[in-house]
């Protein structure tokens, strides 16, 4: 398991309303991201590569104080997880929870991936409310 805290400058409930949305999401998210596929009802899937592990995984997302996306592996890897997103005061907490196959280079991907985020968290948080009106 992992934790990944990010520093913002919004309204904790907005950010989590804006992260409960998988189009929004899981390009930040999921690690070894390369495109993906939602449904209104909260199903996903991903395609995705974490270094020379191609991956196919499919989940749902729950929506709450604590934003839940929860999946399996399809193809490619094996196993299943899930990753937390909830506030804490000033700083979003993403935890992910991964037990399967290449579990070490998923979650150092993951970890990865957040640093890569937390540089233009804020600014992208902007833009998506302008584009929502939020």
């Amino acid at each position: 398991m992992k934790e990944v805290y990010l520093k913002i400058s919004h309204e904790p409930d907005v950010v989590l309303y804006i992260f409960s949305d998988p189009n929004f999401a899981l390009p930040k998210i999921m690690p070894g991201y390369e495109s993906h596929s939602a449904d209104v009802d909260g199903t996903f899937r991903v395609i995705g590569v974490v270094g020379i592990y191609p991956y196919v995984l499919q989940g749902r997302v729950f929506k709450g104080s604590v934003v839940k996306y929860v999946f399996r592996m399809e193809d490619g890897l094996e196993g299943a997880g899930n990753i937390d997103i909830s506030a804490e005061g000033d700083k979003l907490k993403l935890t992910i929870d991964y037990d399967g196959s290449a579990k070490s280079q998923f979650e150092s991907a993951f970890e990865k991936a957040m640093k890569k985020v937390s540089k233009k968290i804020d600014e992208e948080i902007r833009l998506e409310r302008i584009k929502r009106k939020i």
